[in-house]
């Protein structure tokens, strides 16, 4: 026996007490693991308990410690030469249990209740992995013993863990030692976790801004004073100083970078006198030249910041000039209105905002896609109506200019806005008889009865919309066309639905061979709220609903679809991933209830069988969440692809950190569907209804 064989057996008759040790520390361990839950939360996510998680740990912990006792009962009677097999089987199953009292005592629903769970279910994995190795009688070699020995001394570590950090090294040190049992080299492995998929957002900037170095030109041109451009320009030159390998420096440069923008911004609108008189004007060039000298010390960098947080008020009008694109004509007539609006306060914010509303409008009405009407009555509204915007806009535009001249001021805004609504109003009517060509197009086919009907309806509605005058009846006509356009919607959306987009096989499996039947089913009720527009001129709404449950069907098969695939295609990728864990047989437990209860809502909706939609809608809110998650996290299975395998991929996903980690989602879904396994097991349907539930809080479903 050589020596390393000697250590282990004298462990092994020292375990009884050694054991005992192991349990205080589990109750050291627990008590801080309830800290460590908390550290995890990191204060993004608020922790909810998942039904059955206790019940499940508990249960896990406890067939850990059968096995261990069952482990340390056959001691007497093992060979020599299989003890030390014997004790590292003990001294895994005895760090999974440590990791399962830890989740246990850790925060319920946290992340850290969670790594704690997964961890304790990988080290369980690798136990029973490297049994079934074992079971093959090579003897270990000198590696592998040094190995069973670092394990074996961890166990004696256990009660020092102090929290999420501790726990990571822990889990890192026992992965390493699992691959030199092995005889992989931790240098080849690859941990196994995707590399987050950036998101692109137009908020984002990283380091300085683009451009910086090329600034000085643009800050020469400008039409600001002397002292105003100075400081520009050395703003410009310290935040495009090259990166020097100093922290600190580089530091600073992007903080200067960052203000150059807000800066640059204030300073163009000031070149072109926007929104501010003469007068003003100079006063603000000052102040933006002493924020920016200010702020370029770090000992008055405070100070520069408040100053250039004063000048947030007209910063922002300017963004709001630059998003109405007034361009060159259009600024010189509003000038003085915009330089009054920046001096009124309250009645200025109200005024800014109609002329805000009024350019919007004009925005709409000149992308309209300008052709004839089939139907020549709403070709004449549109006509008259086109008159009518065009008188109404003059007359905006003549009432903001005439405000800064004016005494007054409640009144003048409060008309001001006035023709800002009737603007809007007209506007509405030209885009609504604009909608009608199209709408008659697609509702023509499902034939409305009488014949003629509907048609003689929307020439009446049209005429009432282009008429001075008698409103109600412009407000009975707009709502008769807004109908005639939501049944066009429904309709438009609807006619997406088709089972050529669904491979035969998945929609018997998802749908139970309905969707055709659904097909036939909303073309009927289509054509139904089509002729109760015409002959009464109210919308069916009853026949609308059903159109739009229909939809609501496909939308969640295409989903459900695609989710099947992605499991299909990258399933088995996908469960090497760290953070995800669930194998393709868990996933297809998981989504049956979803699959039959899908099958059941189709068939219910083909049958009009009553109830259907309320269990549909329970089952969609515990499984349409999962179901995203899949198809969000389809993309990551190529990187998923090249992670280990085996025993390799087990030590590996030990070494992997957690502290802190991105993917809690991830591990949080692993969580509860093991808690939902465990209580669908043990009969305790209404609780894993609630742990799905749970679960689709976690990840963000809103309903």
């Amino acid at each position: 026996m050589n020596t390393a064989d000697r250590h282990m057996t004298s462990g092994g008759v020292r375990r009884t007490a050694g054991f005992r040790r192991y349990r205080l520390a589990v109750l050291v361990g627990a008590a801080l693991a309830l800290a460590a839950g908390r550290w995890c939360m990191g204060g993004q996510v608020r922790p909810v308990e998942v039904p059955g998680a206790r019940a499940m740990l508990a249960q896990f912990a406890d067939r850990m410690e059968r096995e261990i006792a069952q482990r340390m009962m056959k001691r007497p009677d093992t060979p020599p030469d299989r003890l030390a097999q014997l004790e590292l089987e003990i001294d895994l199953r005895i760090i999974a249990q440590w990791f399962a009292a830890q989740a246990l005592a850790a925060v319920p629903g946290s992340d850290h209740q969670a790594v704690c769970h997964l961890r304790a279910r990988l080290v369980a994995e690798t136990a029973a992995a490297l049994e079934e190795t074992a079971q093959q009688g090579a003897k270990p070699s000198a590696g592998a013993v040094a190995a069973m020995a670092a394990i074996h001394k961890l166990t004696y570590a256990l009660a020092e863990v102090r929290g999420p950090r501790d726990m990571d090294d822990l889990s890192r040190r026992l992965g390493q030692a699992v691959l030199a049992l092995v005889q992989v080299d931790e240098k080849s492995i690859v941990l196994p976790r995707p590399r987050p998929l950036k998101v692109e957002s137009p908020a984002s900037v990283a380091g300085r801004p683009a451009g910086t170095m090329s600034l000085a030109d643009e800050l020469r041109a400008l039409n600001v004073s002397v002292p105003l451009r100075q400081q520009l320009l050395l703003l410009a030159a310290a935040a495009s100083a090259p990166h020097t390998g100093d922290a600190q420096k580089d530091r600073e440069a992007a903080a200067l970078g960052g203000v150059v923008v807000e800066a640059l911004e204030l300073a163009r609108g000031l070149s072109a006198n926007i929104g501010v008189a003469p007068e003003v004007r100079v006063q603000l060039e000052g102040q933006l030249a002493e924020a920016i000298a200010l702020y370029m010390d770090p000992r008055t960098r405070a100070a520069g910041a408040n100053r250039m947080a004063s000048l947030g008020q007209y910063r922002n009008m300017l963004a709001r000039i630059e998003r109405m694109k007034l361009g060159g004509e259009r600024m010189a007539q509003f000038g003085p209105f915009l330089a009054w609006c920046r001096e009124r306060g309250e009645y200025g914010e109200k005024a800014l905002t109609a002329l805000e509303r009024y350019v919007a409008y004009r925005a709409r009405f000149e992308a309209r896609r300008k052709q004839p009407s089939p139907m020549p009555q709403v070709q004449r509204s549109i006509e008259e109506l086109e008159k009518q915007f065009a008188q109404a806009g003059t007359m905006f535009v003549m009432a903001a200019v005439a405000i800064p001249r004016s005494a007054a001021t409640t009144q003048p805004v409060a008309d001001l806005s006035a023709r800002a609504d009737e603007v809007k109003r007209i506007l509405d009517n030209i885009e609504r008889l604009d909608s009608v060509g199209p709408a008659m197009e697609a509702i023509a086919p499902f034939k409305p009865r009488p014949t003629g009907a509907l048609e003689r309806r929307i020439a009446l509605a049209a005429a009432a919309l282009s008429a001075t005058g008698n409103a109600p009846a412009r407000a009975e006509g707009a709502k008769f066309l807004d109908q005639v356009i939501e049944l066009h919607r429904a309709i438009s959306e609807m006619a997406r639905l088709t089972a050529s987009d669904i491979p035969s096989p998945l929609e018997k499996r998802w749908a139970g061979g309905k969707l055709a039947d659904l097909d036939a089913k909303w073309r009927e009720a289509a054509a139904e709220a089509a002729s109760s527009l015409a002959t009464a001129g109210e919308l069916n709404r009853a026949k609308l609903a059903r159109m739009g449950a229909a939809l609501e069907l496909y939308d969640a098969l295409k989903q459900a679809v695609r989710a099947d695939q992605t499991l299909v295609a990258g399933g088995a990728h996908l469960a090497k991933w760290v953070d995800w864990r669930m194998t393709l047989e868990d996933l297809k437990l998981l989504l049956s209830p979803y699959r039959q209860a899908m099958a059941d809502a189709f068939s219910g909706h083909v049958l009009e069988r009553g109830g259907w939609e309320s269990a549909w809608r329970a089952a969609e809110r515990r499984w349409r969440p999962l179901v995203a998650m899949i198809n969000r996290i389809g993309a990551y299975s190529d990187q998923c692809a090249t992670f280990p395998a085996g025993v390799a991929l087990l030590g590996a996903s030990l070494m992997t950190p957690m502290e802190a980690a991105p993917f809690g989602a991830e591990r949080f879904a692993g969580f509860a569907a093991a808690a939902w396994k465990h209580l669908t097991a043990a009969g305790e349907s209404e609780q894993a209804d609630e742990a799905l539930l749970v679960l689709a809080r976690r990840i963000g479903w809103e309903r």
